[in-house]
This record gives C-alpha cells, sequence and structure tokens, in this order.
C-alpha cells in the first residue's frame, strides 16, 4: 500500500514538474545571415525584393526546423560593397521591409527606415538600423514559423539618379528550439 501510495505521489509530482521543466532543454544560439541587393537603375526610385530561405541560408535553422520555438532579432546592418556614383548621391528616403515568401509582395511589413543617407559613407562601412517593433516581430515570426522563408523588401529612391550599389543587408538572431519536441 505504501509502494503504491509513494508511486502514485511520484507520478503526480512528474506530471506537474515536467512541463516546467520543459525548458531546461531548450538551446539558445546566435545567428547570422546576410542579403545582397544588387540595384542599377537610371531613376532615381528603385524596389527590390527577394526571397530568403532560411533553412537554406542558416544552418542552424536547417538542424531545428520545427523545432524552433522562437527567434529573436537582435541587431540590423546595412552598408554598400560595390557603389558607383557621385561622392554626394544621398539615399533620401529607404525602407527595409519582410512580407510573406508566397504572397504578392504587398501588405509588407517595415522593418527599418533610413532617410539622408550618403552612399559613398556606406561604402564597407555598416550601419546599425533602428528596427521598427511591428516589422521586427513579423520577421521574426516568418523566420520562427515553418518553412522559414520570407520577402526581404529594399525600398528607396535617391537625390540624383542613375542609382548603382550593390547593398548588404545583415541580420543577427538568436534562435530558441527544443530539441525534444
Amino acid at each position: 500500500m505504501k509502494k503504491q501510495l509513494l508511486l502514485i505521489s511520484f507520478a503526480c509530482l512528474a506530471m506537474v514538474c515536467l512541463p516546467a521543466c520543459e525548458d531546461l532543454f531548450d538551446v539558445e544560439e546566435t545567428f547570422t545571415f546576410e542579403h545582397e541587393f544588387s540595384v542599377n537603375s537610371d531613376q532615381t526610385s528603385f524596389e527590390s525584393a527577394d526571397v530568403i530561405d532560411l533553412s537554406a541560408s542558416a544552418d542552424i535553422i536547417g538542424e531545428y526546423g520545427s523545432k524552433i520555438k522562437e527567434v529573436r532579432v537582435e541587431q540590423l546592418e546595412i552598408w554598400l560593397t560595390r557603389f558607383n556614383g557621385s561622392d554626394t548621391q544621398l539615399l533620401e528616403n529607404a525602407l527595409l521591409a519582410v512580407s510573406d515568401a508566397d504572397g504578392p509582395g504587398s501588405g509588407y511589413s517595415v522593418i527599418a527606415e533610413m532617410e539622408n543617407l550618403h552612399l559613398q559613407s556606406l561604402l564597407d562601412s555598416p550601419v546599425v538600423l533602428q528596427t521598427e517593433k511591428s516589422g521586427q516581430e513579423a520577421l521574426e515570426e516568418l523566420a520562427t514559423s515553418p518553412p522559414h522563408r520570407f520577402r526581404l523588401h529594399l525600398n528607396a529612391s535617391a537625390d540624383e539618379g542613375p542609382v548603382d550599389f550593390t547593398a548588404v543587408v545583415k541580420v543577427t538572431a538568436t534562435m530558441v528550439a527544443n530539441p525534444l519536441n
């Protein structure tokens, strides 16, 4: 009788403690991914959008897949690796946005906005961007949920044309996954 009571008590204790202990097995890793936008336009404004597959771009996302509980964006940077323009050419307005990879590209969420950036000064000089909460949350949700794909948009206007450069966007994020799920 005492053994049965002890066994039942142990089972009840395990049922109460096990869900709370699940987080003990979480794996938390920081990773980065980069994407290049090649811009070459005779106009002063441009739009570019590309599908990003994080499962292919970041090994850690491919490894944990559906076991991922969350992805948190820690930092967002932009810089140029190539620039053909005048020393005074200015990016008057620019936005970095995210949308569903399978959608038409409309209805995106703005991750960051930039104003009055001298393009020459961005050459090989990363700038940390201030993120907008709704866009950051949209990016985190799309990165967390399988198939871990999204469309990244760069839309901007310059003070003079043509516009000819390659911009790199780097995202530093933290992934939390539970390998037991």
